[in-house]
Parts: C-alpha cells; structure tokens; sequence
C-alpha cells in the first residue's frame, strides 16, 4: 500500500521472522553468536530467556538455517500437554521407523519411543519453543536426553527460570551450561532498529527515514522494547501516513496507532473523510 509513497521496495516491518533484519536487533545479533559459540564448545543445554515478541522466533528460525548443514535440527513449537504428547511429537519429527507396537500398552509404546529417541539422538539438537509452558515430567525427560548427548536449547519467558530453579524440576539448573537472555531494547537502540530495517527496505539512494525524533519517542515509550510491538507500531504508522498523504511520521501519527483499537478506528476516519 505505501511502498512506493516512502520509495520501499518491500515492508520494512514485517512480522514475519526475517533473517536479513538480525543486525538491526544488536542483542539479537549477539544472542544468535553466543549460541552459535556455546554448541561449537560443546555445550548441550542453553536456555534463551525474553518476552514475547523479543525477536525469539527469529533467532530459532536463524538457528535452523546455520546449524541443518552439521546436525539434525529438530523444533517442537508445541511440545505438547504431557511426557506422552512429548515423546510422541519428538518421535514423528525424528521420522524413525516405527515398530509394531500396537498391541503393546501405552506405558510400553512410550517407553519404545524414548529408546529409539535416544539411539538416534547422537548428532541431533532439540530446540523447544515456549518452554516456560511445559509441564513438570517432560523436564524428567529433557534431563534424560541430555545424559545421552542430545542438545537441548529452551526458548521461554521468564517464568522459565524459576521452573528451573525449582528443586521440584529436578536438577536442571545445576546441568545449564549456557543461560541467555534477550533484553527489550532502549531508545538508541529503538532508533538504529527503526533505520536499519528502512535502510534494508528502501528502494534507492533518495531514500529518507520518515520516522522524526518525536517519534521514535513515542515508540519507545508504547513499545516497551519489545521487536513485535515496534513492528505493528511502525508499519500502522507508515499506513496512517501514506493515507494522509503525510510524507514525515511525527509523534502525532504515533498516538494514533497506540494500540490496535485506534489505529483501526483512525483508519476508518480518514478513509469516510476521503469518501466524503
């Protein structure tokens, strides 16, 4: 809608995991390095600890590119409810062979799939998404996986930590070899995000950043710092002012965009007052 208004030659704000725009989250950047380093030296538990929207999504998707070339990357987004759901999604994703263990129990057919798991886990790295959500016996079963050399790497909010240092998790905390956590970004950074992504974006070198100071301001103060929110602010602005004709996004704009709520009743305002 306003990439040629702004001379773009794609969205610059897209919600979509990107990896082109890592640079422009210097913590991000150094996250995804720090990983990197800490399976070189052998490490097989990390944890990753941010707030929804911090820019996790982005990092794991960057983790399967780099490391599919030396190992058997595997990803449960939705690691399931129970030990069994666990073991059950881990064990299609792995693709082994299944045996026929129709007319075994349940409690047989899991214990099957943990041993088939372990045998195949050599080169393997298994990363979880939302960990913090998981229930307590699939941590009996992280810590089973990681006495057979697979690596694990969690992606959680913060609860996670706490669950970890809960003796009632068992001992995971003592076995973490590499915790690290993805902070919300301040103004300065907030500012070079904002450009980096434009300057990824634009279309030619006439490009100018249409973001003013003010508006930085504001998107600073209503985005907490969190990667996500700045995105839907940015690109509801860039919306804002491509049909108001408004080539500079100031402070105002961002007011306007705030919360999805009014950006969507001041998009029905202008669009009724150009019908009119």
């Amino acid at each position: 809608m306003y990439l040629k208004f702004y001379h773009l030659k794609e969205i610059p704000f897209n919600l979509e995991p990107n990896l082109k725009y890592i640079p422009a989250v210097p913590n991000t950047k150094l996250v995804f390095s720090e990983i990197l380093a800490s399976i070189h030296q052998k490490n097989n538990f990390i944890v990753v600890l941010g707030d929804r929207g911090s820019g996790k999504t982005t990092i794991i998707k960057g983790l399967i590119e780099r490391l599919s070339v030396n190992y058997r990357i595997k990803v449960l987004l939705e690691p399931g409810e129970s030990s069994y759901e666990f073991v059950e999604e881990y064990y299609n994703l792995c693709e082994l062979t299944k045996t026929d263990d129709s007319r075994d129990d349940l409690f047989s057919q899991h214990q099957s799939r943990i041993k088939q798991i372990l045998k195949y886990g050599g080169n393997s790295i298994l990363i979880l998404d939302d960990a913090h959500l998981l229930p307590r016996g699939i941590f009996d079963l992280i810590q089973l996986f990681l006495k057979n050399k697979i690596k694990i790497i969690l992606f959680g909010q913060n609860e996670l930590k706490e669950k970890l240092q809960n003796p009632e998790y068992g001992n995971l905390w003592y076995d973490l070899k590499k915790y690290i956590f993805l902070h919300n970004l301040n103004y300065d950074e907030i500012r070079y995000y904002i450009k980096h992504r434009l300057s990824v974006a634009r279309q030619n070198d006439n490009f100018e950043n249409p973001f003013s100071e003010e508006a930085v301001e504001a998107i600073f103060r209503y985005s907490n710092g969190l990667p996500r929110r700045i995105n839907i602010l940015c690109n509801n602005a860039l919306v804002i002012g491509f049909l108001q004709s408004v080539k500079t996004i100031d402070r105002e704009i961002i007011e306007k965009v705030k919360t999805d709520d009014v950006c969507l009743h001041e998009i029905k305002k202008i669009l009724h007052q150009t019908k009119n």
